[in-house]
């Protein structure tokens, strides 16, 4: 919550309680028994109707138990063996993914990585030079043309949620495309990246999910293909192409200064 929010009403009965354990904290087990609320507290407790639905017994009771939030669903689950950005890990949980996938999806998509500054200590804080703000973490997004982000996928060196299959058949950054991509589940969207994962294989992946794909390219990547080495004398504006037996991939050079 933001400051200048005001509380939720589901927030107020927690406050009054707490300030009621608060009131006896350090009395002895006897004197329990007689404890009665100062008037501060009796006042807020009234409010919320919370004096008359507490009997002496049940509040004895209450007392003599460890603390725990009102509300169970403010409870975050600890792992027995935490990961590396565990931060992470409990945010994926509360993440409202299903009413993101629920909405309607916007025709043209983009994938592409962004440094989310941050300064503090972190295992996988990265550095990258010419970044506006080179220290932070290193983000991948699937984004709309509008902005809106549907999916992410945070850098964490080798321990990055990626298959290892796919890492080792496709690359990292073609990997990266093919796992958020699995939040695609309409057909004939078109999705645009650049040449860190441009590959001819998940081209081919994308090809066969109904996704229409283009980027900018390696042209290490796709196995030398027979594009014409010298443009220059044709001037600006000359370009040359190759297609892939089934005619699925396009691979277009052209020469602009």
């Amino acid at each position: 919550m933001t400051a200048g929010e005001g509380r939720d009403d589901a927030e107020v009965p927690a406050v009054g309680i707490e300030v009621e354990v608060e009131a006896v904290e350090g009395q002895d087990e006897d004197n329990r028994e007689d404890y009665e609320p100062e008037e501060g507290d009796r006042n807020l407790l009234l409010k919320d109707g919370l004096l008359g639905s507490i009997t002496k017994k049940s509040d004895i009771e209450w007392r003599r138990t460890p603390y725990t939030p009102v509300n169970s669903a403010w409870e975050i689950p600890v792992p027995e063996h935490p990961k590396p950005l565990t931060p992470y890990e409990y945010f994926q949980q509360y993440v409202p993914r299903n009413a993101v996938l629920s909405c309607k999806w916007e025709e043209n998509l983009s994938i592409d990585e962004q440094i989310v500054p941050f300064r503090g200590k972190l295992s996988v804080l990265q550095y990258v030079k010419g970044k506006p703000e080179p220290w932070g973490v290193k983000v991948y997004f699937l984004c709309g043309k509008s902005g809106l982000a549907y999916d992410f996928l945070i850098y964490q060196g080798a321990t990055t949620e990626l298959s290892d299959q796919s890492k080792k058949i496709l690359g990292h950054g073609a990997a990266v495309v093919t796992h958020l991509c699995q939040r695609i589940q309409n057909p004939n969207h078109k999705l645009f990246f650049d040449n860190f994962f441009t590959t001819y294989n998940v081209l081919e992946v994308l090809s066969g999910k109904n996704i229409q794909a283009a980027g900018t390219a390696r042209v290490c990547r796709f196995a030398t293909p027979p594009l014409k080495a010298e443009m220059s004398k044709k001037g600006r504006g000359s370009h040359d192409e190759v297609r892939s037996r089934d005619g699925k991939v396009v691979l277009v050079k052209w020469f602009d200064n």
